[in-house]
């Protein structure tokens, strides 16, 4: 904990033109959450990081809301959607790209016979390999279809509810059956119910009884679901109902979401030294997430140190946000020695 309160109070704070503070707190709060769920995933066998683990499956529907929460906020027109697109992919293929340098270069070392060329070509293509490129391929999913979904959010409202309806559905179908083939080809449609209610709290953000009745909603149809799931003897583990995701995991991500997003807005969250790290790891949160998934591959997998679920997490968070501040330093440097250098030429 000592670090915290060395780094904290140095770290540059985030400029708020042009952000929405609530959402760079909810997005720390996920990136937070998603550190924890990494961390936690090798102490299972303690019920405390058990439970934690779980409890913050919340992180990728809050991180997809506030995507679509920010998109559906701004105007957009259609004509700008390849300029769009090919800033998106940019900007979520160049760091991927980037880290698989670094990850398959750690794996070969380790495990050499893992590497083999499928591995690599499913990792370029973002169809296979390491874990967690399956967030990413879903953010270009989301980068292609958001602005049509836009545009039928304002244009055509009843085929976007009618895409809204089959979201809901499959999320339903879901719980009963999984597809015959490669979860990802599919599962932006479960997915797109958290873009639909994104959208519908853009435009019912001053409707604090509605959003309290839709919460109830969420609430209920969770536990009415968590009932169903013992029932028919399936899983609880949010891990087992999110890949692709169906309405169990997808009730709870909403109801977590409406609760923190209230939370954030009321500025719960906005005392000094918590405001400050939650700001950083938002505004930096896309680089955040593979470089915390780099250093739990060195330290769990490599170095083999022996940790508890509780120093682990605290050693990869203050690592994540150690190299991230470096690289951020290096960055500015290097543009301040290019503008040096072109205003002296």
């Amino acid at each position: 904990m000592w670090f915290f309160c060395i780094i904290l109070p140095i770290m540059k704070p985030v400029k708020q033109a042009n952000r929405i503070i609530y959402i760079d707190i909810l997005r720390g709060l996920a990136m937070v959450a998603m550190i924890s769920i990494h961390t936690n995933a090798y102490f299972l066998s303690n019920k405390v990081a058990g439970f934690l683990w779980d409890l913050g499956q919340f992180a990728v529907p809050l991180f997809i809301f506030c995507s679509g929460y920010l998109f559906f906020k701004k105007d957009f027109h259609i004509k700008h959607y390849w300029h769009y697109v090919n800033k998106r992919f940019q900007r979520f293929l160049i760091p991927y790209y980037v880290f698989l340098i670094f990850y398959i270069s750690l794996v070969y070392l380790k495990e050499p016979a893992k590497v083999t060329l499928n591995y690599f070509f499913q990792n370029l293509l973002v169809i296979g390999g390491v874990d967690i490129n399956w967030l990413v391929f879903l953010f270009l999913y989301l980068s292609i279809l958001l602005p049509p979904f836009y545009f039928l959010a304002h244009k055509h409202k009843v085929w976007f509810y009618f895409f809204a309806s089959i979201s809901f559905v499959s999320s339903l179908a879901l719980m009963f059956f999984s597809f015959p083939f490669n979860y990802r080809l599919i599962m932006w449609l479960p997915w797109f119910l958290i873009i639909v209610f994104s959208f519908w709290l853009v435009k019912n953000e001053k409707n604090n009884m509605l959003q309290l009745i839709v919460f109830l909603f969420f609430i209920l149809i969770f536990f009415s679901l968590r009932h169903l799931q013992v029932i028919n003897h399936h899983s609880l583990i949010h891990y087992y109902n999110k890949y692709p995701p169906n309405l169990y995991h997808l009730s709870y991500g909403i109801s977590f979401t409406i609760g923190l997003f209230w939370l954030a807005k009321r500025e719960v969250f906005n005392f000094f030294l918590l405001k400050k790290m939650l700001d950083f790891l938002s505004i930096n949160s896309y680089s955040v997430y593979f470089i915390h998934y780099l250093i739990i591959y060195v330290l769990f997998v490599i170095t083999k140190i022996k940790f508890n679920w509780v120093t682990f997490f605290l050693y990869v968070l203050a690592l994540s946000i150690i190299i991230q501040l470096l690289i951020n330093y290096l960055l500015t440097r290097i543009i301040r020695f290019s503008i040096i250098r072109k205003v002296r030429i």
